[in-house]
């Protein structure tokens, strides 16, 4: 049983915040609610909220009896084995990228306890996806905790600049990248229209091809070199046999967007009379698009 009490305290607590400030445009979170102020992601979250027994509820009772249980088992554990601090990783997988669900947390003892926690940076995924640590104490161990985080960060060395920090432009995210590439081999043409959004990483596209018939086209697919060669595995597939147009969405890693800053992505044309990718094209960003990754920022861990 769960020892959260979030249902049964936001949709109450929120409203008292409200009603601190009399010029407020809302008054509460069925008034948000009716008048559609929430993002669509938030609706069934905020529902669940809403239609909540409130603190005043014998199910609240009981999980403030769970969470004084919770309470009672940190602090022997952490007395009985003289820690300050309890130490787990902050999610049980890779992060998810903007705009995915964000899915198995793994920071519920500390607001389920109310016992004071500090996230640090632990490190990368050979991906580049950083990870991250909390540190769990006692009661009004805030100080000790934020010691053990700054000693950490400086121990460690684990924090580098994001890959992509495009400034804003007149206060607002910056657009998309435009790329163009262009690939011709007589009668072929394959033109191809990608757009990156510097914010998410993710790389949409638009592939068309003439002058091949259908059955001869084996793939167009999207390459990233390695250690300095310069042919690269396949890091994505564009269009499948026989489709002379195509278009899509994909993520690119981290360590593929920086490949593509630095001009090293390309796209390969299978056909039956060139199978083994003679067929290729570079995606090139135009100057000023932007990204500047940092030596650190294009390494994956040490």
């Amino acid at each position: 049983m769960s020892a959260s009490v979030i249902a049964f305290e936001f949709r109450d607590n929120l409203a008292a915040y409200l009603a601190y400030y009399p010029t407020a445009p809302v008054k509460s979170l069925g008034e948000i609610l009716r008048r559609g102020l929430y993002l669509s992601e938030l609706r069934d979250v905020f529902m669940q909220l809403n239609a909540s027994p409130g603190t005043n509820s014998p199910e609240y009772a009981k999980a403030m009896a769970r969470r004084a249980a919770l309470q009672i088992l940190l602090q022997k554990t952490l007395t009985a084995n003289k820690l300050d601090a309890l130490v787990y990783p902050t999610v049980r997988r890779e992060p998810s990228l903007i705009g995915d669900p964000q899915t198995d947390p793994n920071c519920e003892p500390s607001a389920d306890s109310g016992f004071p926690a500090l996230s640090v940076q632990a490190g990368f995924t050979p991906d580049g996806m950083p990870v991250g640590l909390e540190l769990l104490g006692a009661p009004l161990s805030d100080a000790r905790l934020v010691a053990l985080g700054y000693a950490w960060e400086k121990l460690a060395s684990t924090r580098q600049p994001p890959l992509y920090t495009p400034p804003l432009v007149l206060k607002a995210a910056p657009r998309q990248v435009p790329i163009k590439v262009a690939i011709a081999s007589d009668p072929v043409k394959a033109e191809m229209e990608f757009n990156f959004d510097r914010i998410t990483g993710r790389l949409s596209y638009a592939v068309a091809i003439t002058g091949l018939p259908a059955d001869e086209m084996l793939a167009v697919s999207l390459h990233q070199p390695v250690d300095g060669a310069t042919d690269g595995p396949v890091i994505a597939a564009l269009a499948p046999p026989g489709r002379l147009t195509h278009a899509g969405q994909i993520a690119l890693p981290v360590s593929a967007r920086a490949s593509l800053h630095q001009g090293q992505l390309y796209v390969s044309l299978l056909t039956k009379r060139n199978p083994r990718g003679a067929l290729r094209g570079t995606l090139t960003p135009p100057p000023g698009s932007g990204e500047r990754p940092t030596p650190e920022s294009s390494r994956g861990p040490s």
